[in-house]
């Protein structure tokens, strides 16, 4: 005998899918994961702590393809474009981003699943732009690695 009465299909879902995300929870997830960085780089010196703290430039002594994006973020929210961008140049788009999905987060639901509904036609190329940037950043660390060689 069945333990539940209803049908699988009919069960509520656990989560609702909002914004391209799995559900409700993982929207709720990258909304508190992008405040939270967005309050540290507020809250982190424009142009470090001082010490290195990126672990693979303490053990090969070249910068790793992130290293300088705490300050260029920090720096960006601040409105110090320059800056922002001699620390690393991907701290403007990833504080574009930062701001994009936490403000998304705090819409009304309505407004999301609107918003989400006239996004759906760019959705494939969003896929791609999100790979373009991945493979942009890995490069970017990739040539600045083999610069700071010479």
């Amino acid at each position: 005998m069945p333990v539940s009465a209803t049908k699988p299909e009919e069960q509520a879902p656990s989560s609702v899918p909002v914004a391209g995300f799995s559900g409700l929870r993982s929207l709720r997830c990258g909304t508190v994961i992008a405040v939270l960085i967005l309050t540290a780089a507020v809250l982190h010196p424009p142009h470090g702590l001082g010490p290195v703290l990126c672990p693979s430039r303490w053990v090969t002594g070249l910068p790793c393809p992130g290293c300088g994006l705490s300050r260029s973020v920090s720096c960006a929210v601040r409105g110090m474009w320059a800056a922002s961008f001699g620390h690393h140049p991907f701290g403007i788009p990833v504080v574009v981003l930062l701001v994009g999905v936490a403000a998304t987060g705090l819409l009304p639901r309505r407004v999301r699943e609107r918003l989400t509904a006239r996004l759906q036609p760019v959705r494939p190329l969003a896929r791609w732009g999100i790979l373009a940037f991945i493979t942009a950043f890995v490069a970017f660390g990739a040539m600045r690695m083999l610069l700071a060689r010479s």
